[in-house]
């Protein structure tokens, strides 16, 4: 969409006629056509940042809810091991 706003600009709208240079010079579309590019990525990481994180479960599991696990991740270590797991 930059590309074609500028070619209009520099075709239709406003054409300048400098030193016999052609009107849709490309090398001026490149500046802009990069930056337009990096700002479409980033808001395009944003979003799916943001999808992904409300896609996924919470976590929410009735373990962390315990006195166990509140002293786990301030100053212990733990480990849980599920009560259907075949190495139990």
């Amino acid at each position: 969409s930059a590309i074609l706003f500028m070619s209009w600009i520099s075709l239709v709208d406003y054409p300048l006629v400098i030193g016999g240079k052609p009107f849709w010079s490309w090398p001026a579309f490149v500046p802009v056509a990069f930056e337009v590019t990096v700002l479409l990525v980033a808001v395009l990481t944003v979003v799916t940042m943001i999808v992904l994180y409300f896609k996924f479960p919470n976590n929410s599991h009735p373990l962390h809810d315990t006195p166990y696990m509140k002293r786990v991740s301030s100053d212990k270590f733990g480990i849980s091991i599920q009560a259907d797991d075949p190495k139990f």
